[in-house]
């Protein structure tokens, strides 16, 4: 089940990818910009984890 969701979901970012790319799709240009800001964020929420638990570890 689980390779099934990833599978599709990268399908889905594919799609958007291809939309906004190739056909120039208005909406598709839209929710590859709302992508970027979720992989951003996610990117720093993985930063300042990885920062809580070095200070919490002591250092380095």
């Amino acid at each position: 089940m689980t390779g099934f969701l990833a599978a599709a979901l990268v399908a889905i970012a594919v799609a958007i990818v291809v939309g906004a790319v190739v056909f120039r799709w208005q909406r598709a240009i839209a929710a590859l910009r709302v992508l970027r800001r979720v992989g951003w964020g996610y990117v720093i929420a993985i930063v300042i984890l990885a920062v809580i638990y070095v200070w919490r570890d002591g250092g380095l």
